[in-house]
Protein backbone atom coordinates (compact mmCIF):
# COMPACT_ATOMS: atom_id res chain seq x y z
CA UNK A 1 0.00 0.00 0.00
CA UNK A 2 2.89 2.29 1.16
CA UNK A 3 4.27 1.88 -2.52
CA UNK A 4 1.68 1.81 -4.20
CA UNK A 5 1.03 5.55 -2.60
CA UNK A 6 4.22 6.43 -3.35
CA UNK A 7 4.16 5.38 -6.82
CA UNK A 8 1.04 6.70 -7.92
CA UNK A 9 2.04 10.05 -7.01
CA UNK A 10 5.89 10.46 -7.94
CA UNK A 11 4.11 8.79 -11.53
CA UNK A 12 1.23 11.72 -11.88
CA UNK A 13 4.09 14.53 -11.21
CA UNK A 14 6.46 13.25 -13.65
CA UNK A 15 3.61 13.15 -16.45
CA UNK A 16 1.42 16.43 -15.05
CA UNK A 17 -1.46 13.94 -14.55
CA UNK A 18 -3.89 14.66 -12.03
CA UNK A 19 -3.28 12.28 -9.11
CA UNK A 20 -6.14 9.32 -8.44
CA UNK A 21 -5.65 7.48 -5.06
CA UNK A 22 -9.49 5.79 -4.94
CA UNK A 23 -8.05 3.05 -6.31
CA UNK A 24 -6.14 1.96 -3.62
CA UNK A 25 -7.23 0.25 -0.23
CA UNK A 26 -6.10 2.39 2.78
CA UNK A 27 -7.86 0.31 5.02
CA UNK A 28 -4.80 -1.50 5.17
CA UNK A 29 -2.50 1.61 5.66
CA UNK A 30 -0.89 1.61 8.72
CA UNK A 31 -1.21 5.01 9.79
CA UNK A 32 1.11 5.77 12.72
CA UNK A 33 4.24 4.22 10.45
CA UNK A 34 2.97 5.54 7.33
CA UNK A 35 2.76 9.23 9.19
CA UNK A 36 6.68 8.57 10.20
CA UNK A 37 7.93 7.42 6.91
CA UNK A 38 6.54 11.09 5.74
CA UNK A 39 8.63 12.70 7.85
CA UNK A 40 11.80 10.76 7.83
CA UNK A 41 11.70 11.08 3.84
CA UNK A 42 10.33 14.70 4.12
CA UNK A 43 7.78 14.33 1.16
CA UNK A 44 4.95 15.54 4.32
CA UNK A 45 3.88 18.45 1.96
CA UNK A 46 4.18 16.61 -1.26
CA UNK A 47 1.59 13.46 0.03
CA UNK A 48 -0.29 15.12 2.29
CA UNK A 49 -2.87 17.03 0.33
CA UNK A 50 -3.69 13.81 -1.89
CA UNK A 51 -4.57 11.61 1.31
CA UNK A 52 -5.82 14.00 3.45
CA UNK A 53 -9.56 12.62 2.61
CA UNK A 54 -8.20 9.14 3.08
CA UNK A 55 -7.20 9.55 6.49
CA UNK A 56 -9.12 8.34 9.71
CA UNK A 57 -10.69 10.37 12.04
CA UNK A 58 -8.53 9.13 14.65
CA UNK A 59 -4.95 10.82 13.43
CA UNK A 60 -6.49 13.73 10.63
CA UNK A 61 -5.94 16.58 13.78
CA UNK A 62 -2.43 15.46 14.14
CA UNK A 63 -1.42 15.13 10.87
CA UNK A 64 -3.30 18.04 9.53
CA UNK A 65 -1.29 20.28 12.52
CA UNK A 66 2.13 19.11 11.47
CA UNK A 67 1.62 19.83 7.75
CA UNK A 68 0.55 23.20 8.79
CA UNK A 69 3.57 23.57 10.89
CA UNK A 70 5.97 22.71 7.66
CA UNK A 71 3.62 24.99 5.58
CA UNK A 72 4.44 27.63 8.31
CA UNK A 73 8.18 26.69 8.23
CA UNK A 74 8.06 27.95 4.65
CA UNK A 75 6.33 31.17 5.13
CA UNK A 76 8.86 32.10 7.57
CA UNK A 77 12.20 31.01 5.55
CA UNK A 78 10.30 32.92 1.82
CA UNK A 79 9.83 36.24 4.75
CA UNK A 80 13.57 36.12 5.94
CA UNK A 81 14.87 35.22 2.47
CA UNK A 82 13.48 38.82 1.86
CA UNK A 83 14.49 40.36 4.41
CA UNK A 84 18.17 39.12 3.85
CA UNK A 85 17.89 39.95 -0.20
CA UNK A 86 16.16 44.12 0.66
CA UNK A 87 19.49 43.99 3.47
CA UNK A 88 22.12 42.89 0.72
CA UNK A 89 21.17 45.22 -1.64
CA UNK A 90 21.36 48.31 1.15
CA UNK A 91 24.49 46.83 1.48
CA UNK A 92 25.74 46.85 -2.16
CA UNK A 93 26.16 43.14 -1.48
CA UNK A 94 25.25 40.80 -4.73
CA UNK A 95 23.95 37.39 -3.84
CA UNK A 96 21.80 34.14 -5.04
CA UNK A 97 20.31 31.31 -3.66
CA UNK A 98 21.04 27.74 -4.46
CA UNK A 99 18.14 24.55 -3.66
CA UNK A 100 15.70 25.45 -1.43
CA UNK A 101 13.23 28.15 -3.05
CA UNK A 102 14.26 28.00 -6.51
CA UNK A 103 14.13 23.98 -6.57
CA UNK A 104 10.23 24.26 -5.87
CA UNK A 105 9.50 26.44 -8.32
CA UNK A 106 11.55 24.92 -10.89
CA UNK A 107 11.64 20.84 -9.77
CA UNK A 108 7.87 21.05 -8.47
CA UNK A 109 6.00 24.21 -9.55
CA UNK A 110 5.00 24.78 -6.02
CA UNK A 111 6.28 26.65 -2.75
CA UNK A 112 4.39 24.35 -0.34
CA UNK A 113 5.50 20.74 -1.85
CA UNK A 114 9.06 20.56 -0.81
CA UNK A 115 10.52 20.82 2.01
CA UNK A 116 13.81 22.75 3.11
CA UNK A 117 15.37 23.19 6.37
CA UNK A 118 17.88 26.26 5.47
CA UNK A 119 18.62 29.26 3.09
CA UNK A 120 21.51 28.23 0.88
CA UNK A 121 23.25 31.89 -0.13
CA UNK A 122 26.15 32.50 -2.06
CA UNK A 123 28.13 35.94 -2.08
CA UNK A 124 29.41 37.35 -5.24
CA UNK A 125 33.21 38.08 -4.42
CA UNK A 126 33.97 41.11 -7.39
CA UNK A 127 37.64 39.58 -6.48
CA UNK A 128 37.35 40.87 -2.74
CA UNK A 129 38.01 37.62 -0.41
CA UNK A 130 37.04 38.95 3.04
CA UNK A 131 33.67 39.98 1.38
CA UNK A 132 31.60 36.73 2.58
CA UNK A 133 33.17 36.71 6.00
CA UNK A 134 31.96 40.64 5.87
CA UNK A 135 28.67 39.76 5.24
CA UNK A 136 28.47 37.07 7.95
CA UNK A 137 29.39 40.05 10.15
CA UNK A 138 26.65 42.34 9.17
CA UNK A 139 24.08 39.72 9.45
CA UNK A 140 24.95 39.08 12.88
CA UNK A 141 25.41 42.29 14.10
CA UNK A 142 21.94 43.47 12.23
CA UNK A 143 19.37 41.24 11.89
CA UNK A 144 20.07 38.98 14.57
CA UNK A 145 22.28 36.43 13.44
CA UNK A 146 24.30 33.90 15.68
CA UNK A 147 27.38 32.39 13.99
CA UNK A 148 27.22 28.73 14.74
CA UNK A 149 29.79 26.19 13.90
CA UNK A 150 29.30 22.33 14.24
CA UNK A 151 26.22 23.15 15.94
CA UNK A 152 27.84 25.33 18.49
CA UNK A 153 27.98 29.37 18.92
CA UNK A 154 30.92 30.53 16.98
CA UNK A 155 33.36 33.29 19.29
CA UNK A 156 32.42 35.99 18.51
CA UNK A 157 34.88 38.08 15.81
CA UNK A 158 35.92 34.30 14.21
CA UNK A 159 35.76 33.64 10.32
CA UNK A 160 36.46 29.96 10.82
CA UNK A 161 34.20 27.84 8.35
CA UNK A 162 32.26 25.15 8.36
CA UNK A 163 32.81 21.91 7.61
CA UNK A 164 31.73 22.57 3.78
CA UNK A 165 33.39 26.19 3.45
CA UNK A 166 30.17 28.25 4.80
CA UNK A 167 29.03 30.34 7.46
CA UNK A 168 26.32 28.79 9.22
CA UNK A 169 24.20 31.16 10.60
CA UNK A 170 21.26 30.76 13.17
CA UNK A 171 18.18 32.57 14.32
CA UNK A 172 14.53 31.96 15.14
CA UNK A 173 11.74 34.44 13.75
CA UNK A 174 9.09 35.91 15.83
CA UNK A 175 7.09 33.03 15.66
CA UNK A 176 9.63 30.65 17.06
CA UNK A 177 10.62 28.91 13.98
CA UNK A 178 14.39 28.08 13.78
CA UNK A 179 16.23 29.95 10.32
CA UNK A 180 19.22 28.44 9.13
CA UNK A 181 21.08 30.68 6.71
CA UNK A 182 24.33 29.14 4.92
CA UNK A 183 26.39 32.01 2.77
CA UNK A 184 29.25 31.12 0.94
CA UNK A 185 31.19 31.90 -2.16
CA UNK A 186 32.43 28.69 -3.48
CA UNK A 187 30.66 24.79 -3.26
CA UNK A 188 31.66 21.33 -4.48
CA UNK A 189 29.81 22.31 -8.17
CA UNK A 190 30.85 26.21 -8.32
CA UNK A 191 34.42 27.08 -7.83
CA UNK A 192 35.11 30.24 -6.36
CA UNK A 193 36.46 31.61 -9.00
CA UNK A 194 33.83 31.76 -10.81
CA UNK A 195 31.38 33.12 -7.79
CA UNK A 196 33.66 36.46 -8.40
CA UNK A 197 31.46 37.23 -11.04
CA UNK A 198 28.01 35.94 -11.40
CA UNK A 199 28.11 36.22 -15.51
CA UNK A 200 30.54 33.67 -15.42
CA UNK A 201 28.02 31.34 -14.36
CA UNK A 202 25.89 29.35 -17.36
CA UNK A 203 22.17 28.91 -16.98
CA UNK A 204 21.61 31.57 -14.02
CA UNK A 205 17.67 31.69 -14.17
CA UNK A 206 15.51 34.54 -12.24
CA UNK A 207 13.52 33.33 -9.53
CA UNK A 208 10.39 35.10 -8.30
CA UNK A 209 7.84 34.30 -5.92
CA UNK A 210 5.88 35.92 -3.25
CA UNK A 211 7.28 38.94 -4.01
CA UNK A 212 10.89 37.90 -4.35
CA UNK A 213 13.57 38.31 -7.12
CA UNK A 214 16.84 36.48 -6.94
CA UNK A 215 18.80 34.85 -9.03
CA UNK A 216 19.69 31.20 -9.06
Amino acid sequence: CLLEIANEIIYAHIHNEAVDLHTINFTELDWPFFNRLMKKHKVYLLYFPYIEKFIPNEFIEEMHSYYSLKKKTIDSFIQELSTVISFAEQNGIQIMIMKGLALSLFIYDNLYQREFNDLDVFICNHGKRTATANFKDLLVYNLGYKHIIAGREAPIHTDELGIFHEYELYKEDSYGVPIYLEIKNASSAIDESIIDDFLLIENLQMVEASGICILT
